[in-house]
């Protein structure tokens, strides 16, 4: 009856709730490290974003549909944040509407769009649902990158900074790299900025290292703003050669209507609107991250790479297990909601948590893996 398309439907990160809920029921009360909101974890948009969006609820006339490119002040504030023209911006709900556009417009069965090993499951499930599946490589490395591509075809590279999973960021060297490749194969890159202002080293300037080589720069207020149930993001063109995929997005913002219109008054006052909010949350990031680095380091059985940005930790374990047998049960013994790595690319001996968590909650972690690690 249904589609061969949506056995390709895949989010194991939410998938894993289902049987912790399973578990709560049998009486387990959960760690969950699971899902990078950071809402449930005790922080909040900032105020004036939240100001903007409790005035434009009770604006009795602003509860129409917004035009389907985006609110012209929107567009114009983001715009005026990328130095380019609002022909350029469209306004997507969240930036995995964006993600789900380029699929739709770049690949079909026998085309790819590089992304990185790991990489967010989003673009795993859009890569199986409108072309032949991912074409993963991993990205600090040239030679696997090259090999990767060879006899493939490549519509476009998507790059992750900070990335998510492995809060990774990406430096100067290694983002001319794949700029350089993009050029060679005359193919654009899709730039995911969801955690942009999240990264605790310096982040290279991509524009000036782009040069010539077009590429669709995408963010949102989800990570940066503390709002991910606003469903706000937006993605800007940049270069020459992208007018028939700016057509398509076009098309696309039309068919969908419009995104909420109240939220993206909230966009308006987080792109105009103080900054302070975000200094605060890295400070508390940087204090959780380092408590799970503590861990780490002490326990046998994980080793890891720091993040220098985002909030997610890709850990890898040493245990004669996979991935998935690994998570369920670290769920079942020590009740700690995590998520495997196969879930992002090909590695089934990693797990992916978020220290969002307090301090006190990543040391009871701490605990908690360590007599894991006994036993396994």
């Amino acid at each position: 009856m249904l589609a061969e398309r949506t056995k390709h439907v895949e989010y194991a990160i939410r998938d894993i709730v289902m049987e912790a809920k399973k578990l709560e029921k049998e009486g387990k009360r959960l760690l969950y490290f699971n899902i990078g909101d950071p809402v449930p974890y005790g922080f909040s948009p900032p105020e004036h974003v939240m100001k903007a969006f409790s005035e434009a609820a009770l604006n009795p006339r602003i509860k129409g549909y917004a035009p389907s490119k985006g609110d012209p002040e929107l567009l114009k504030a983001v715009a005026e944040l990328h130095r380019t023209e609002e022909e350029n911006v469209f306004i997507t709900a969240g930036l995995s509407e964006a993600i789900d556009f380029l699929y739709f417009s770049l690949t079909e069965k026998d085309e790819y769009i590089l992304l990185e090993d790991p990489a967010y499951p989003l673009y795993l499930t859009k890569a199986r649902v409108y072309g032949k599946g991912p074409l993963l490589a991993d990205y600090t490395d040239e030679d696997s990158v090259r090999k990767a591509i060879a006899g493939k075809k490549v519509k476009a590279i998507c790059i992750i900074s900070p990335n998510n999973p492995t809060g990774r960021v990406y430096d100067e060297k290694q983002l001319k790299a794949i700029v350089n490749i993009a050029g060679e194969l005359k193919v654009p890159i899709f730039y995911d900025g969801a955690y942009d202002m999240l990264s605790f080293v310096p982040l290279p300037d991509f524009k000036k290292i782009a040069k010539d080589v077009p590429f669709i720069y995408g963010q949102s207020i989800s990570k940066n703003f503390i709002f991910p149930g606003a469903r706000v993001g937006w993605v800007v063109f940049h270069g020459e050669g992208l007018d028939g995929l700016k057509n398509s997005f076009e098309k696309l913002c039309n068919q969908r209507l419009s995104v909420n219109t109240e939220a993206q008054k909230a966009a308006v006052a987080a792109i105009k609107g103080p900054k302070g909010h975000i200094e605060e949350f890295k400070r508390e990031l940087l204090k959780r991250r380092d408590a799970m680095a503590k861990i780490i380091e002490e326990n046998p059985v994980l080793s890891a790479e720091k993040p220098n940005g985002a909030f997610y930790y890709w850990i890898r374990f040493d245990a004669r297990m996979d991935d998935w047998e690994f998570v369920r049960k670290l769920m079942r013994e020590e009740e700690i909601v995590s998520v495997p790595g196969s879930a992002f690319g090909s590695s089934k001996k990693h797990f992916r948590v978020v220290y969002l968590p307090t301090v006190e909650q990543i040391e009871e972690f701490g605990r908690r893996m360590e007599r894991f690690a006994s036993r396994i």
